[in-house]
């Protein structure tokens, strides 16, 4: 998965992340552990279980359950349309 074509993102002063989908209709916001899972995945090249072991000690949670959050929070913004599901990219 990987953001789609054009995905403006912010991190305001307050550390609030605002994902502006291209088309400029529809944006999204996360704050707190959203935005660093979202950080997490873009250094990581949006693989959610190297994000979740680089995150999960800032985050007192276990790798594999972090993993399992973000996973199904991937799935959200997929449907969303912020994340693209093309398989092409080889990622999960």
């Amino acid at each position: 998965m990987r953001p789609v074509p054009g995905l403006a993102v912010i991190v305001d002063d307050t550390g609030v992340l605002e994902m502006v989908l291209p088309t400029g209709e529809h944006r999204v916001l996360a704050s707190g552990l959203g935005a660093a899972m979202w950080i997490a995945l873009a250094q990581h090249d949006w693989d959610p279980a190297a994000a979740a072991l680089a995150l999960a000690p800032t985050c007192d949670l276990e790798p594999a359950e972090l993993t399992g959050s973000l996973r199904a929070w991937m799935g959200d913004l997929v449907a969303l349309g912020v994340l693209s599901a093309d398989a092409a990219d080889g990622k999960p």
